[in-house]
């Protein structure tokens, strides 16, 4: 598992074209997963609420949820 710590300019046009994430931060921890379906299924039994976006992006599949303190952090499955 491989994690990054990443800096965004606000109103970045790649997300803010697919109303992804909620601009209110200007970072994010992104975590690279696996199988990005099977933890967001095991995420929602959990009652943790997770944003999977539905259309694959060129770097592969996206889904966002917040830490109880309302940071973010997107979970990656990087396109094969």
């Amino acid at each position: 598992m491989v994690s990054l710590f990443n800096f965004y300019q606000l109103g970045n046009s790649f997300f803010q074209s697919n109303n992804f994430v909620d601009w209110t931060h200007s970072w994010m921890i992104t975590v690279r997963v696996s199988d990005l379906a099977k933890l967001g299924e095991q995420l929602r039994k959990a009652g943790v609420k997770v944003s999977l976006d539905e259309q694959a992006q060129p770097k592969g599949r996206f889904a966002r949820l917040d830490d109880q303190e309302g940071n973010p952090l997107e979970l990656w499955e990087p396109k094969c």
